[in-house]
């Protein structure tokens, strides 16, 4: 009976010390537990506030640089107002500010899209935009600056974000715009034999200039031998207004890029200045604006856009047969008109679309020149064509008889002087230029002499010209334009 009892305490003793060393290593597991769990919230708390951080000193200089330009841009509108109208180092300091501007802009976007959570695509960049309307009958505007964040201790505080765009690779750091310099050219106004000398007086390098699809290359030598003497490159634009070519007159593009692309047979024993083959082809003229057809439904549009595309397609590949150095530019514009039809259809009609394009071009006239060639990006991304393909502003200008009033001027003030154009000028091309970085390809001014003599018409086409009709200067214009030019060449 003894021996009974003891082996039944033994084993009640030996179940009870399990029991207790169970317990005893679930409690050191949920210990652990926690213990690992404490560093890992700490870090990323500590990651959270250091993030709030850094974004709420990003939105205090931008604020900063938001106010110097608005503060500058006031200075420089009393200096045209005064007397002398000396206002040199006043549109410097307007240009520098902007730029300023962009460079927050764009390193504010960034911390935007490397916060947890970030990637914003609900974003309205047009109110960020740098944009200075220099004019004597309006206040200067400038972005509305947000005002920072504190940084306080305790709880992280919510940090309120300026709208942003897209981080755009900066110049030369992807493969598809690496060492390809940013460039200004010139569209030439009325093909006098005169302009190819005042273009290069003017020192543009390149020009644009239309021709018919169907034109023969042959009827083309006389104008390359004029511009190729004076080390003029030009970038013909294969025009077929109000229609779609056929795929004769696409395939005929090959021809111009046989004769005048590098090593082509036009340049066979000349002697030209180096640089002036043609290395681009414009494939239409604003294809997809509305003004050029009569049936402007969505469905009409897609159409347009998908013929569009194939006739690029026979046209590229043509092309690219005789002259693989030769590129083709396709209409990335989708001509103001609402919605991605356009860009959506053409990628509808030839997947592959991408793989052909050396260029997406666009012309975004008016103070709203940044939020149009974000339009197209977006769009462009969201067909799947990647980001190093470049864009060509093919035409972009301001419209300006010194001061007098016009009908209208794209958002710019109708009545600007050439000082004010020249500001305009400055500070929107250092912008653009800032803001794409090396995406940015090429900016065409339309254009190189005025249409109209001046005082002769309120019609803002006929005053677009670096010169006047008559080869006059327009003062502070005309020597802003030179410095764009012979600064990038």
């Amino acid at each position: 009976m003894t021996t009974i009892r003891l082996r039944i305490h033994r084993s009640l003793l030996t179940r009870l010390v399990t029991v207790v060393l169970l317990s005893a290593c679930i409690a050191l597991l949920a210990i652990g537990a926690s213990a690992n769990a404490r560093p890992y919230v700490a870090t990323t708390a500590s990651a959270t506030a250091k993030t709030a951080r850094a974004l709420s000193a990003a939105a205090q200089a931008r604020t900063l640089a938001a106010h110097a330009l608005a503060s500058s841009s006031r200075r420089l509108k009393r200096c045209l107002r005064a007397p002398h109208g000396h206002c040199r180092e006043a549109r410097r300091a307007v240009q520098r500010s902007g730029i300023r501007l962009a460079r927050a802009d764009r390193h504010l976007s960034k911390l935007a899209q490397d916060r947890p959570g970030g990637g914003r695509t609900d974003v309205d960049d047009s109110a960020w935009a740098p944009k200075v309307t220099i004019s004597h009958s309006a206040e200067m505007t400038a972005p509305t600056p947000t005002p920072p964040v504190g940084a306080g201790g305790g709880t992280t505080p919510p940090v309120t974000i300026p709208p942003v765009t897209t981080t755009l690779p900066p110049s030369g750091s992807e493969n598809g715009t690496a060492g390809a310099p940013f460039e200004m050219g010139l569209v030439p106004g009325s093909l006098a034999s005169t302009e190819p000398s005042t273009i290069h007086q003017l020192g543009a390098h390149s020009v644009r200039m239309g021709y018919p699809i169907e034109t023969p290359a042959s009827q083309l030598a006389g104008v390359m031998e004029e511009y190729a003497k004076v080390g003029i490159r030009i970038m013909l634009l294969a025009t077929f207004t109000g229609k779609v070519p056929t795929s004769s007159q696409a395939a005929n593009l090959a021809s111009w890029a046989a004769a005048y692309g590098p090593g082509g047979t036009f340049w066979q024993g000349k002697s030209f200045p180096a640089g002036t083959a043609m290395t681009d082809i414009e494939f239409g003229n604003e294809t997809s604006y509305t003004y050029q057809f009569s049936n402007n439904s969505e469905q009409a549009i897609a159409e347009r856009a998908q013929s569009y595309a194939v006739r690029f397609k026979e046209a590229e590949e043509s092309i690219r047969a005789v002259a693989p150095d030769v590129g083709l530019l396709a209409q990335g514009d989708n001509g103001e008109t609402d919605g991605s039809t356009w860009m959506d259809n053409m990628f509808k009609a030839v997947p592959n679309l991408a793989q052909l394009v050396a260029g997406w071009t666009i012309h975004p006239y008016g103070t709203e020149s940044i939020r149009r060639i974000n339009e197209l990006i977006a769009q462009t991304q969201a067909a799947g064509a990647p980001s190093t393909i470049p864009i060509y502003a093919t035409e972009w200008g301001l419209s300006t008889d010194n001061a007098r009033c016009l009908s209208e001027n794209y958002g710019w003030n109708p009545c600007m002087s050439y000082e004010e154009a020249a500001t305009d000028l400055a500070t929107s091309v250092a912008a653009m230029h800032e803001h794409f970085g090396g995406r940015l390809r090429a900016i065409y001014l339309y254009q190189a002499q005025d249409l109209a003599s001046s005082n002769s018409s309120t019609n803002r086409e006929e005053y677009f010209g670096a010169l006047q009709q008559n080869g006059a200067r327009k003062g502070a214009y005309t020597t802003e334009v030179e410095a764009l030019l012979r600064t990038n060449p």
